[in-house]
């Protein structure tokens, strides 16, 4: 059986070797201690260590680390800087998995960025990294399609893309036949991160879009937020209350209940059902904002 280093990090990371837990196989594992990562986005790779062999990698690039991490036949990359292996490399094959259809949102947010488009086809990518100037622009050996349905959140999403790469991985050990596929650099497209003061709602936009704002960075991702009285109130939870028409005014609260407010938007209105606020989680029918208010 061939050795395998998986480098992984961040809640995809996690899962994927929760799901590689179950089973009779034992890779080595590269991460980076929590404390040198973004709390929301981390994953408790180092909680496994009774069960596999975790390095930490002591530097963003891979020659930082090398003398450390033992000789292995491939490596498998998750949720994991794609530029590590730039400067120097292991003599075996690397593969990076990608939460897209590649060639489509190719870069770092693919995520967010299919959910504020509203895509319902996406899918999980692994492509071979053939250390050329484009990023995730190597061959795809592993390709399967994954349905976003209206009621997923990234969490969802992020849960789907861990399997299917547990499952190359479990594919990796038994030799199976991968793909061999060049990207078409003519259907290509990228995808952008967005900074945390882009991330405040407009309430002028239709409900739909406005929904697929707020879901695109829900957990593990920054909140969006609306302001009322001067505060913010970062939103945890929503859905759509009605598609179409003209409710009140975009911003109204027209309703507020057991269930959370119902905000008008510029065309139908949206639920908010749960609010971060102060650090704390709470159910929007909670914060002192009545029928009539009008929110940012």
């Amino acid at each position: 059986m061939q050795n395998i280093l998986i480098c992984a990090s961040g809640i995809m990371g996690e899962l994927v070797i929760k799901h590689l837990s179950y089973t009779k196989y034992t890779p080595f594992i590269v991460s980076i201690k929590q404390d040198k990562m973004r709390k929301k986005q981390t994953g408790d790779i180092f909680a496994f260590s009774n069960k596999y062999q975790i390095f930490e990698s002591l530097g963003e690039y891979y020659e930082s680390s090398s003398n450390l991490l033992p000789q292995v036949d491939s490596v498998v990359c998750i949720d994991w800087n794609k530029r590590y292996f730039h400067n120097t490399r292991p003599d075996c094959p690397i593969y990076y998995s990608h939460p897209s259809l590649l060639p489509l949102y190719r870069g770092y947010g693919a995520i967010s960025e299919q959910f504020l488009r509203g895509v319902v086809y996406s899918g999980l990518t692994v492509y071979q990294e053939e250390n050329n100037e484009h990023i995730d622009s190597g061959k795809i050996v592993y390709q399967e399609r994954i349905k976003i349905e209206q009621h997923h959140k990234p969490i969802d999403f992020i849960q789907n893309c861990s399997k299917l790469i547990a499952n190359f991985i479990i594919n990796l050990y038994k030799g199976c036949t991968l793909q061999n596929i060049t990207q078409d650099e003519t259907k290509v497209s990228h995808s952008t991160r967005s900074r945390s003061n882009d991330l405040i709602i407009d309430f002028n936009s239709s409900s739909l879009s406005l929904y697929n704002y707020i879901r695109a960075y829900m957990y593990p991702f920054n909140n969006t937020y609306m302001i009322y009285a001067g505060n913010k109130y970062y939103i945890t939870d929503a859905f759509i209350e009605s598609w179409s028409g003209i409710d009140g005014i975009p911003g109204e609260v027209i309703k507020k209940d057991s269930n959370g407010l119902v905000v008008a938007c510029g065309d139908g209105s949206i639920l908010i059902k749960e609010v971060s606020y102060n650090g704390k989680i709470m159910k929007s029918d909670m914060i002192p904002i009545y029928k009539g208010d009008i929110i940012q």
